[in-house]
């Protein structure tokens, strides 16, 4: 796998592509972000339609989100869980709800560990009531071993800046806490969290 070097974006490009590769990257040269991430969206390849969620996720911009939401309804669980799971790293309002149906209804684990990942990224007084859902009731793992629980547990520390899942240490590493997830004091503090965002939100 190599990088591609586009004037806004570093693109992840798979080996796989053989001969379609130079027809790409022409498209991916000469045509807008946005006019490139729809062609993309609609590609045969999977992992082209989930380079394009990429894209289009740290571009930031508005009128990327009905490309986004097309990914999360991706026929693919890889592309559903990827875009998903790239969402906890920018907020999308208009794929909050898309986020919480895969969360919790998708039929694949991958998909909604990613789902709560991506969730965590998200407006906390629509998420955390979910996530806590997910903390107490998803235990079923995928391939990775990963599990939705698992991965709100994550998310709901993530966003609250805690260390009851992983600890923080200099230059921004992390590692996993030594002493194990208390869960019982992760959904407290996320609950008082949340009632604090719902105060705030509520004073504005």
């Amino acid at each position: 796998m190599f990088r591609l070097l586009n004037e806004f974006h570093f693109v992840r490009w798979h080996a796989d592509y053989g001969d379609r590769r130079d027809e790409i990257r022409v498209q991916l040269k000469t045509e807008s972000i946005l006019s490139r991430a729809e062609l993309a969206v609609k590609d045969p390849y999977e992992r082209l339609r989930q380079y394009a969620g990429e894209l289009l996720i740290w571009v930031r911009r508005e009128n990327a989100a009905p490309y986004i939401l097309a990914l999360l309804n991706d026929e693919t669980e890889f592309v559903r869980g990827e875009t998903a799971g790239m969402l906890s790293q920018v907020r999308c309002d208009p794929c909050v709800a898309r986020l919480i149906e895969l969360a919790r209804t998708d039929s694949s684990p991958f998909v909604r560990g990613c789902a709560a990942s991506g969730l965590g990224g998200q407006n906390p007084v629509k998420s955390i009531p979910v996530l806590i859902e997910i903390l107490d009731n998803d235990h079923e793992a995928c391939d990775s071993g990963r599990t939705p629980s698992g991965c709100a547990a994550t998310a709901l520390d993530e966003m609250m800046e805690t260390e009851w899942t992983q600890k923080r240490f200099d230059a921004g590493l992390r590692g996993l806490n030594p002493d194990g997830t208390d869960l019982t004091a992760l959904r407290e503090q996320s609950l008082l969290f949340l009632g604090h965002c719902q105060q705030r939100d509520e004073g504005k």
